[in-house]
């Protein structure tokens, strides 16, 4: 396993190609758009991405730079799920990125590569168990309505009640909490919590003393509410997140 902090620069395109190692990336700042044969996808600030060996794939940056943890991982040691895999994993938040964030902070604080093989070794037994949930989300999406389950996420990420999403659905809250934790594996609460917890991440960095107004414009209801969620989320309260991507990309 190598891990390394990566910048990637402002609108850059990266045409289509594959890697002979497994990755798995935790973005921290930014975001970029991700082309692979399933799907294109947008990845920002703690969203976690795993590519299995060999996966094409082509992104573009755009007007903020991105930084990520990456981590190259040898296709032999991951787990069965893992390394026969022909899609790429893609999560926010939660136990995958608090385990990345362990081992961005081991390596914030060594000279070498971290030793976090018992981390990483969790990060992947939640991927397998993401991955498994994933295809039931599909067996599921089947006999929804994911136009309008999709509408309701959406509003649950800019913070509304889940009350309110669950109007959107057409559904009664309860049938609505049940189908959309049957969808994702989270309930509509703590999606809603993670969504503004990523977007809290993508404005920290450059936030300098105003976490107050971060957590205004977020949709948290004061500080001390952001940072309740922050530290559930990623074990970080927010100065420590944004200390510790200023101290990874030191003169980048």
């Amino acid at each position: 396993m190598r891990a390394h902090p990566v910048l990637h620069p402002t609108r850059v395109e990266v045409p289509e190609h594959g890697h002979a190692s497994a990755s798995l990336s935790l973005v921290l700042t930014g975001a970029f758009r991700e082309r692979r044969s399933e799907a294109t996808r947008d990845c920002g600030p703690l969203d976690v991405l795993f590519k299995p060996p060999g996966l094409p794939h082509a992104s573009a940056t755009g007007a903020w730079a991105t930084r990520t943890i990456t981590l190259s991982l040898d296709p032999s040691t991951l787990p069965a799920e893992l390394a026969g895999a022909r899609r790429a994993i893609q999560t926010t938040g939660g136990p995958v990125a608090t385990g990345l964030l362990e081992v961005a902070r081991t390596l914030a604080d060594a000279s070498e590569d971290p030793v976090c093989g018992a981390v990483v070794d969790s990060v992947l037994a939640e991927l397998v168990r993401h991955a498994r949930a994933g295809r039931a989300e599909v067996a599921e999406e089947r006999s929804t309505a994911p136009e309008r389950m999709a509408d309701a996420a959406r509003r649950l990420a800019r913070g509304a009640s889940v009350r309110s999403a669950a109007e959107v659905a057409g559904m009664h809250p309860v049938s609505f909490a049940r189908a959309f934790q049957r969808r994702s594996g989270l309930t509509p609460s703590v999606y809603r919590r993670r969504r503004l917890v990523a977007r809290a991440a993508a404005a920290i960095p450059g936030a300098e003393g105003r976490l107050a107004a971060v957590a205004h414009d977020v949709g948290f209801a004061d500080q001390a509410h952001m940072t309740r969620a922050f530290r559930a989320e990623t074990g970080l309260p927010p100065g420590a997140y944004r200390s510790l991507v200023a101290e990874l990309f030191r003169g980048a």
